[in-house]
């Protein structure tokens, strides 16, 4: 799709009358469904409507690999009403040599009633069941604290000290009494680092030294497992973080992170835990913390780019040509800041940013890149369409002569002498510029 300069980007919307998603997009590569076993399935707008689904359990009946608890009278159901109230102060003091103390100070109040209703069915005389519990916690305070120095503009130092806190209620699975009375699990969150500018700003490095510590844990005592849970489990990890952000070029951006968990492990448990006979430890104390890894990074170098020429089908059935690309705007563009979808072509450069659910369709050879997104979070969906016509122009060509042709319709009918000859000569080049 071709425009002229300064003319704003738009999208025509196609409807959403679909029942039924057959395909999605991975990164920018697109697949069916059906090859993605028991990992994704996408309930769309049209079986919403249709099946006037108001709440996201109600969804959530149509998604694969996940159910709904069954009691030995039918159905069980969860009613969860909650409200929570919160407060925030911070304050900054800089000192004469180029160093700063920061702190802030948080209190919540968090109040949950919960009511858990099994069903009778009609199998069973047995009369509905149903439990009542509530969460209340009229206080939890969290904190945190910091130093920065300074010393030049290009770089920084850092310590950053935190607290955070988990209710009971966090995961909705509280349903007695006993449960929703346990206290907030809470968390400490310790940091030494250090910030270094290159290149006139335009490059970033930062390193951390870092220590997460988890105490007043959910575990279980036997003492008071019968009659009440006792949250004194502890854990800690500490590593380091690295990455490097930038754009190098006006052309590339460059995005390095690197983690190394040096230390993950399990500090206190409650006596009713015991340890799986595999682990080779005699307690749990001691013992790693599983599914963590050891190493984790990420990287990204994505500037000025022209899309590959061909995509392969993951089923192996063949290859398909790049002729369109599309991009499909999922982010609303008050959500975040740059994020522009910019191309360089005959017209000069243009910096597109559409509203979520428009989409942009351009020629698959076109140069474009994708700006750093300074605030917020970006969504996009990226596909690729195999033309009839593999030439840009002749579907450029194509394109001008069709809308000419629904112009002359309007004005003198389809009858029409000229209008009859010019469709003819359309689909005749068509048929001699088709490759299929």
């Amino acid at each position: 799709m071709s425009r002229k300069k300064n003319q704003p980007a738009a999208a025509e919307d196609g409807g959403k009358q679909s029942l039924q998603a057959n395909t999605t997009t991975l990164g920018k590569g697109r697949q069916e469904i059906r090859d993605i076993p028991q990992s994704l399935t996408v309930v769309t707008e049209k079986l919403i409507d249709d099946a006037k689904l108001d709440t996201l359990k109600q969804a959530l009946h149509y998604t694969a690999g996940i159910t709904f608890a069954a009691t030995e009278n039918g159905t069980a159901s969860d009613h969860l009403r909650g409200r929570a109230f919160y407060g925030t102060g911070s304050w900054t003091h800089r000192c004469a040599d180029g160093g700063e103390l920061l702190g802030g100070l948080r209190w919540d109040r968090v109040r949950s009633d919960m009511t858990s209703v099994g069903h009778a069915n009609s199998g069973t005389d047995v009369s509905n069941a149903r439990t009542a519990s509530r969460l209340s916690y009229p206080s939890l305070w969290s904190g945190r604290t910091g130093l920065l120095f300074q010393p030049t503009a290009s770089q920084s130092y850092h310590f950053s000290w935190g607290t955070s806190f988990n209710t009971s209620a966090d995961t909705y699975q509280y349903t007695t009494q006993q449960i929703a009375d346990v206290p907030a699990e809470k968390s400490r969150n310790i940091e030494l680092g250090a910030k270094l500018d290159w290149l006139d700003g335009r490059l970033s490095t930062r390193a951390a030294l870092f220590r997460t510590e988890k105490y007043n844990e959910r575990t279980t005592d036997s003492d008071f497992a019968g009659t009440y849970p006792v949250l004194s489990g502890r854990r800690h990890s500490q590593g380091l973080a690295f990455d490097i952000v930038g754009r190098v070029t006006p052309e590339l951006e460059v995005y390095v992170s690197y983690a190394y968990l040096h230390q993950a492990v399990i500090d206190k448990v409650g006596s009713a835990v015991t340890p799986p006979n595999s682990s080779g430890y005699k307690t749990l104390v001691g013992a790693p913390v599983g599914l963590l890894p050891r190493h984790s990074g990420a990287a990204n170098g994505f500037g000025n780019h022209v899309d590959s020429a061909v995509r392969h089908l993951r089923d192996g059935g063949g290859r398909v040509r790049t002729d369109v690309s599309c991009t499909l705007f999922l982010s609303e563009p008050d959500e975040y800041d740059g994020g522009e979808l910019t191309m360089e072509d005959t017209f000069g450069r243009q910096r597109i940013k559409l509203p979520a659910g428009d989409l942009i369709v351009y020629p698959g050879h076109s140069v474009h890149r994708v700006e750093p997104v300074t605030r917020g979070q970006r969504l996009a969906s990226y596909f690729w369409v195999q033309s009839l016509v593999r030439s840009a122009e002749q579907r450029r060509l194509l394109f001008d002569m069709d809308s000419h042709l629904m112009s002359l319709r309007s004005r003198l009918g389809e009858a029409d002498p000229a209008v009859i000859g010019l469709t003819g000569t359309y689909h005749n080049l068509l048929r001699m510029w088709l490759d299929c």
